[in-house]
């Protein structure tokens, strides 16, 4: 075999791989009677309600503390506080459009106090933007890398 018809034959081999790996994967029908006999949250959708559950409550709290806030020494306490608490939660995958527009509005009311944050003289000393990343980002903590 000369030099010009293997890689012909190479080109032929890349793209038969390429074309297998793009291909879609065959599609298989779901039986939704078994779900509907069960008549139960999937495990999934409970996990997934509890984590939000705790996400907007630790962002409840968290606006209300960052509005405690006053001055370098207190945005440091509380800072120290929020990472650890926010550090701690999971990141959170899906949802239903209800639950994403809470856990919006919660980051939401928790960014318009970082906001009025932002302007104080002690915002980047006290490493505010740091905290305000871990807890409006899920996948800045350090618990997104444990998955």
């Amino acid at each position: 075999m000369n030099f010009s018809a293997m890689r012909n034959l190479f080109f032929l081999l890349v793209a038969a791989v390429g074309v297998a790996v793009v291909a879609p994967a065959p599609v298989y029908a779901r039986n939704d009677d078994d779900d509907k006999k069960t008549k139960k949250a999937p495990v999934h959708q409970a996990n997934l309600t509890r984590a939000f559950a705790s996400e907007i409550k630790a962002l409840t709290e968290a606006e209300t503390m960052l509005k405690t806030i006053s001055d370098e020494k207190s945005a440091k306490a509380v800072k120290v506080k929020l990472m650890h608490k926010f550090s701690l939660l999971r990141p959170i995958n899906g949802g239903t459009e209800a639950q994403l527009l809470e856990l919006a509005r919660a980051q939401n009311r928790v960014s318009a106090v970082m906001w009025d944050l932002k302007k104080e003289p002690y915002f980047e000393t006290a490493e505010l933007q740091q905290l305000w990343t871990v807890m409006t980002h899920h996948y800045a903590r350090r618990s997104a890398g444990a998955r």
